[in-house]
């Protein structure tokens, strides 16, 4: 059963914590904040199961979507 979009209170979570970890990409610097910190303060215990949800969630990784947003701050 989907409640509001969202296939159960997992993918909402997870699709909640997403929103932060591309949150904090644009406001930090990844120069001085490592990636790890990202993830595990939006909720995240591993990189493997981020990658997973991010994937689900955004449709590309998330290398993939730092790339992008790099590409965008250029123009």
């Amino acid at each position: 059963m989907k409640l509001n979009g969202y296939d159960n209170y997992t993918h909402y979570l997870n699709f909640c914590r997403i929103q932060n970890v591309k949150k904090m990409l644009k406001e930090e610097d990844l120069n001085k904040v490592n990636f790890m910190y990202i993830y595990t303060a939006s909720g995240f215990s591993n990189q493997v199961t981020f990658n997973r949800a991010f994937k689900r969630i955004e449709g590309i990784t998330p290398s993939e979507y730092i790339k992008n947003l790099n590409v965008d701050t250029i123009d």
